[in-house]
């Protein structure tokens, strides 16, 4: 899986309600991101970013003891953006008495896998707070992990398959699609042995780089050797896969990294409307590079 770095998403996005210790407004308060006309329920906090919105209801503090001591900030939030969301991050802008804003260096709360339209429970401890002037200003998104990506892929040639499958007198091929790589099955139909030459296949990227593929079984290490061919006897299936061998990487940090060929968001939007295809080259009662095209499209899960 490719090891990507977090989106930083709108972390400098202001809160839009302010929520004293034990109280909530008594009347509707106007969001600073929607229009006065437009005011948000009271105790509600909307936090937006450019993949939409999270509301936080309810939001509000309790005291657990007088004086300097530990807060709760509780509530439930739900995910309006319309998408499941992966590893987002909150972190609530606390003011003083005074009006100043307070840092806090430690841990926000986090929720790992957000489903649309879902609504959970927050109960986030603060402590060190003047808890009886102490107030939540707003609530940020640190970052959001990733979207979950929704691939529609078709094959476009040499013969149109929302199914992936193609055959014509010598051969008949799946596809199949997952995060990793391009998988196929793929039957020979003549009356002798064919070979599958790793060496002449290959496959070509959105942007059309032509890159060397390796398969089912080849070490990393070895992604840049000669590739010894697949035999398929007559009427026999070869289940293997494709992957291109430049997405592979070393390093002395993590090892090997193999970059996944149908990534989550933020990758994900690279391959929306791109092509991809794959030539292989099959040597039977004589020689034929198949060259197969896939159409990619990519939605927010």
């Amino acid at each position: 899986m490719v090891r990507a770095l977090p989106l930083l998403i709108a972390a400098s996005i202001p809160a839009v309600a302010q929520i004293s210790v034990n109280q909530v407004p008594e009347r509707p308060m106007v969001a600073r991101d929607t229009a006065p006309s437009e005011p948000a329920p009271s105790g509600e906090i909307r936090v937006r970013t450019e993949n939409g919105e999270f509301v936080f209801v309810g939001a509000r503090l309790i005291k657990q003891a007088k004086g300097k001591a530990s807060l709760r900030f509780v509530g439930t939030v739900e995910n309006r953006t319309g998408h499941r969301v992966k590893g987002v991050r909150f972190y609530p802008d606390i003011r003083d008495k005074r009006g100043k804003s307070v840092s806090w260096d430690y841990a926000a709360f986090r929720y790992s896998d957000f489903k649309a339209g879902g609504k959970e429970p927050f109960d986030f401890l603060l402590t060190g707070l003047d808890a009886d002037s102490a107030a939540v200003d707003g609530v940020r998104v640190l970052e959001i992990g990733h979207l979950e990506a929704r691939y529609a892929v078709s094959l476009i040639a040499p013969a149109p398959s929302d199914s992936l499958a193609f055959q014509d007198a010598s051969i008949s091929v799946q596809f199949g699609i997952n995060r990793e790589h391009i998988q196929f099955s793929l039957k020979n139909k003549e009356s002798a042995p064919m070979r599958l030459d790793w060496n002449q296949s290959t496959f070509v990227d959105c942007h059309g780089k032509t890159l060397k593929v390796i398969h089912s079984g080849v070490r990393l290490m070895e992604a840049n050797s000669a590739l010894p061919p697949s035999v398929i006897p007559p009427g026999a299936l070869l289940e293997d896969i494709v992957y291109p061998a430049s997405y592979a990487s070393y390093s002395t940090v993590s090892g090997w990294i193999q970059q996944s060929m149908f990534p989550n968001y933020p990758l994900a939007s690279q391959l929306n409307g791109c092509k991809l295809s794959i030539m292989l080259h099959l040597e039977g009662q004589g020689s034929k590079d198949y060259l197969f095209t896939l159409a990619v499209s990519v939605t927010p899960e």
